[in-house]
């Protein structure tokens, strides 16, 4: 979400207020709390989610930009074709296992989820700014914690419920300030 604060500012010329920022920051602290990257627990490897969030914020300019002349299942569907061409390069590093059949129907069910996430999103690019959808991409870490804990047990840890709370006031923020300019933009 900051950086694509930061490109819908430089590409879009989208007008972020402080309060805005302060949301987005105040999400990127409770996703801190969360990852704890000053714990033994992180590592290079750490590092990768830095370029999904640049490489992100390069789709979700790229797709509100698109979607002042593409229709979102267009976009939709090349956004979904080239991930697969590009992640298919991964085939050459390692070595290729047939998956079960339970296997293959998860990563059908990955496939099918994601695009649809996919199109939601483009229509989403399309109907409000790039600097207030993002923020609220902090809720799939909600998400993550939630199935971690009823499909794979995982316990939240404190630092992780209290990065949690953080992020849903934050995307709180977000939407009543939206609410409330909503609303003096009718009255006017």
């Amino acid at each position: 979400p900051v950086f694509v604060t930061i490109f819908s500012i430089i590409f879009l010329k989208e007008v972020v207020g402080y309060r805005r920022w302060l949301s987005v920051i105040a999400g990127l602290i409770g996703v801190l709390f969360i990852t704890k990257p000053g714990s033994s627990l992180f590592n290079i490897y750490c590092i990768f989610p830095i370029f999904f969030c640049i490489g992100f914020s390069i789709v979700a300019v790229s797709i509100k930009r698109l979607s002042k002349t593409e229709p979102d299942y267009l976009i939709a569907f090349y956004f979904t074709a080239l991930l697969v061409i590009v992640s298919s390069i991964t085939f050459f590093f390692e070595e290729w296992t047939m998956p079960s059949i339970l296997d293959f129907f998860y990563l059908c069910m990955i496939g099918i989820c994601g695009s649809i996430a996919n199109l939601f999103m483009t229509t989403a690019y399309r109907r409000a700014d790039a600097s207030l959808i993002t923020p609220l991409k902090y809720l799939s870490v909600l998400s993550a914690i939630f199935f971690g804990y009823y499909i794979f047990s995982e316990i939240p840890s404190v630092s992780t419920i209290i990065g949690a709370i953080i992020i849903i006031i934050s995307s709180f923020i977000i939407f009543k300030r939206e609410q409330v300019k909503k609303i003096r933009s009718i009255s006017l």
